[in-house]
């Protein structure tokens, strides 16, 4: 298994975030390609400044930094809001692996209706 805790979908990012194989995870697929990691920014309510400004910083990974941002911003949003953000943008593979963090749960049907928007 690749990640070593197990959170339900009313966890705040933080329980995420402080999982380092997941944040690995996830930031090896929103790096890709740089508007992945910028519209996921938007979807979490990031203005469009907000996010120039995290790519103007050249971190290695702008996920990371993106993240760290969003729990410095809004510590107490939960892994429901942020995976249906992450299913607004259509981005089921990075949901897909980060269920293996979701250990004995389906998080695809006990909280994302993948035609709804965010909620």
């Amino acid at each position: 298994m690749i990640f070593a805790s197990a959170v339900d979908s009313s966890s705040t990012i933080q329980t995420l975030l402080d999982d380092f194989d997941a944040v690995e995870k996830l930031t090896a697929l929103l790096d890709l390609e740089e508007r992945a990691w910028m519209h996921f920014g938007s979807k979490l309510g990031m203005e469009r400044l907000e996010l120039n400004s995290l790519r103007e910083e050249s971190p290695p990974s702008p996920t990371k930094l993106l993240m760290k941002h969003i729990v410095a911003k809004k510590p107490d949003l939960t892994m429901k809001f942020f995976l249906r953000a992450l299913a607004s943008i259509k981005r089921f593979d990075v949901i897909n692996e980060l269920e293996k963090f979701f250990v004995g749960k389906n998080i695809v049907n006990s909280r994302i209706n993948h035609n709804s928007g965010l909620k």
